[in-house]
């Protein structure tokens, strides 16, 4: 699939013990090689598995209001 075509925007929250954004819906818009490239760079993180935080910051901050485009559905 080619993401440029089906305006496919990405965003990838990494965590275990703690939380990170890596980049967010507007830092990959449409960059297929870009984005292959950027997962493949994550490092593994040891330790405890915290979904519930993960998932929350991907809510804040991938899913702010200021980054979604008008009119998408969250």
């Amino acid at each position: 699939m080619l993401f440029q075509y089906c305006k496919v925007r990405v965003g990838v929250v990494l965590y275990s013990h703690k939380v990170s954004q890596q980049f967010g819906l507007a830092d990959a818009s449409g960059d297929k090689d870009m984005i292959e490239k950027k997962i493949k760079e994550l490092p593994y993180i040891r330790g405890s598995t915290f979904t519930d935080f993960g998932l929350q910051k991907a809510r804040e901050s991938t899913l702010a209001d200021d980054v979604v485009r008008e009119g998408a559905v969250k």
